[in-house]
């Protein structure tokens, strides 16, 4: 049997009513609040905004893996993500999460291989898979020497 992979982190609530996330490997510190929309403060990373971003951030890293593994060069990848939150049977709870990655590629030809690679990074994303609410991906792949 494998060895599981364990990350660990460190939060303590502050004085302020800020919470101070430390994972050691990192070297720094995230502060992280209740979002004013539950109430809370603003200026600072809610939980909520940290579960999404660690959707694209994670479908990012996968793709990354995925364009070394399949041997193709793109000149750069940036994600916009939303998540919802609604109300179900009396309890708040992401409902959906979409991420827009926009991929730049040198040409068309790569095009195929890149949607192969998001459509692999959306179904093997660690974190996406770990969700309960479905994660789903919009991509948005655009010609390097187009945009110029």
């Amino acid at each position: 049997m494998e060895q599981p992979m364990i990350f660990k982190l460190k939060a303590g609530l502050q004085s302020n009513g800020v919470t101070l996330l430390n994972a050691a490997e990192t070297g720094f510190s995230i502060e992280s609040a209740t979002p004013p929309e539950f109430g809370g403060m603003e200026g600072f990373w809610s939980p909520e905004t940290l579960l999404v971003g660690a959707a694209a951030g994670c479908f990012i890293n996968t793709f990354q893996f995925f364009a070394k593994r399949m041997k193709f060069e793109f000149d750069g990848i940036t994600c916009e993500a939303e998540g919802t939150v609604e109300r179900v049977e009396g309890k708040s709870v992401f409902t959906g999460i979409t991420v827009y990655p926009t991929i730049m590629i040198a040409d068309e030809s790569l095009r195929p291989t890149v949607l192969d690679a998001v459509e692999k990074s959306h179904r093997y994303c660690l974190v996406s898979n770990s969700l309960k609410c479905p994660v789903q991906i919009r991509e948005n792949i655009l010609i390097a020497s187009v945009v110029e």
